[in-house]
């Protein structure tokens, strides 16, 4: 089940016998809107009997005098997703939307301007104390998300990268405390199906931690095939991640201060470009690997610019990497911002992976013959460090 910020929504449903893989059962879902006029469109999203919840809507209805009685068979327990389609619009809703579980038992789900909750059968109101949990740090999340995103208007242009980090850090420690209570709760009701079963579909927290703290009833349950499919999921993209980390680890000591350059290339509109084609030719070269979506590297440009015109010349050069971009959005992002200094565009994640970069923007300064002199600078440093090679 997944939270959402809503204004009044009403809605009851009832669910009628327990699913069991053998028979089909009728799922039916009575709801009362409040929310907006007395005809409103809704999308179901139902998943498949592999637990995979579709991209595009497995049926849809509209409420009538505030009210509909949608009916379906279902022959498995599985999730569904409720969405309203806005009225003005005529586009799904992004914080309209819920998602939950169906074991086929009766519930009342209410949705309000402030939080979600639901009563029913014990399935429902164990799920609902692991919200109760989850509710303040999802708030609180909310709060910091809202706060970086008016880092422009709120800061001025030099204090906004340590806001930014600050503002990271604290969601961060959110989110570590998020996990910390709801490992706890699920200590102390590890024996409850609806408890394990919401938690595995919270973002954020552990799934294979989870299933080690479920008892064997609820592993081998009714939710059987669902939690494993979902914990094998977790557990490949946790061996996907971690083999990934360890080879930007490995790429990033290749590629550390005092060590030669590592050459990638690029192919834009027909043409390939190299590292090599601007570092290691005698001059030193301050390369920015960025991407026109990212904020903070934005905002490093300024100063980027203000460097690459003071000291530009036969011993001096600064090259823009677009990583994790698309081409057209980083030449948009370069006509905007009267971006002088040359680009290597459409590099994906070739400088990335050669550099073991894992977060941007990541500033580098190499000598004249290639020799990486310094790795991440930011700010004031940018300049100093240039100065500082340039003997000026």
């Amino acid at each position: 089940m997944k939270q959402s910020k809503t204004k009044a929504i009403s809605l009851a449903l009832l669910l009628f016998a327990t699913i069991s893989a053998s028979a089909q059962t009728q799922f039916t879902l009575t709801l009362k809107d409040d929310h907006q006029g007395a005809e409103n469109k809704y999308l179901i999203y139902m998943a498949d009997e592999k637990h995979q919840l579709p991209q595009h809507p497995t049926d849809s209805f509209v409420t009538k005098k505030h009210k509909y009685t949608y009916k379906t068979n279902l022959s498995t327990p599985r999730q569904a997703t409720i969405q309203l389609v806005d009225a003005q619009s005529g586009k799904p809703s992004n914080t309209h939307t819920t998602t939950f579980f169906i074991p086929g038992e009766t519930c009342q789900i209410t949705l309000n301007a402030n939080d979600f909750r639901i009563t029913g059968t014990s399935f429902y109101q164990q799920s609902q104390s692991v919200y109760d949990v989850y509710a303040p740090y999802d708030k609180q999340a909310y709060a910091l998300y809202d706060k970086y995103k008016s880092i422009k208007t709120d800061y001025p242009a030099e204090k906004r990268d340590s806001a930014a980090r600050a503002i990271i850090d604290a969601y961060n420690a959110n989110t570590n405390k998020m996990r910390e209570a709801l490992s706890s709760h699920a200590q102390c009701h590890h024996n409850e199906e609806g408890c394990i079963i919401t938690m595995l579909q919270i973002i954020g927290t552990d799934p294979e931690g989870v299933y080690a703290q479920a008892s064997e009833e609820v592993k081998n349950g009714r939710f059987k095939d669902y939690i494993t499919a979902t914990v094998d999921k977790a557990r490949a993209v946790r061996q996907k991640r971690e083999k990934a980390e360890a080879e930007s680890q490995a790429a990033a000591q290749k590629s550390s201060e005092g060590q030669m350059f590592v050459d990638f290339e690029a192919t834009h509109n027909g043409k390939t470009h190299k590292l090599s084609d601007y570092v290691g030719k005698g001059k030193y070269v301050l390369v920015d690997f960025w991407a026109s979506w990212c904020g903070p590297c934005k905002a490093e440009i300024p100063t980027l610019i203000q460097v690459y015109n003071k000291y530009k010349g036969d011993n001096f050069e600064v090259l823009g990497v677009a990583t994790w971009d698309k081409p057209e959005a980083t030449e948009k992002a370069i006509e905007q911002m009267h971006i002088p200094y040359p680009q290597i565009l459409n590099a994906g994640r070739a400088g990335s992976d050669a550099y073991g970069i894992r977060g941007i923007p990541q500033i580098i300064l190499f000598g004249p013959d290639g020799k990486i002199l310094q790795r991440d600078l930011r700010g004031e440093k940018i300049e100093e460090c240039v100065k500082k090679y340039l003997g000026k």
